[in-house]
């Protein structure tokens, strides 16, 4: 968790990033501060508008190396096909 409090650190302090990314960073810091960590698990989850919305300015980006990313990627499409 230490890397992605870095990550919403550096990002929130990052002046070409657009106030809405930083609006929904600043929720994440509020879930990471006020949540358990399976609470935070369940919106990485989460199915909902508001997973999907948090999702996609996650603070969790760099945790994975682009080869497991992509391993992860190759499994879910599998069953999906």
């Amino acid at each position: 968790m230490d890397f992605v409090h870095t990550n919403l650190d550096r990002a929130l302090n990052d002046p070409k990033l657009s106030d809405s990314c930083k609006d929904a960073l600043r929720e994440w810091d509020n879930l990471f501060h006020s949540c358990s960590f399976d609470k935070i698990l369940n919106v990485l989850i989460e199915e909902s508008d508001e997973g999907q919305r948090l999702r996609q300015s996650t603070p969790f980006w760099g945790i994975l190396t682009p080869q497991e990313r992509q391993r992860i990627l190759r499994e879910y499409e599998t069953p999906r096909a």
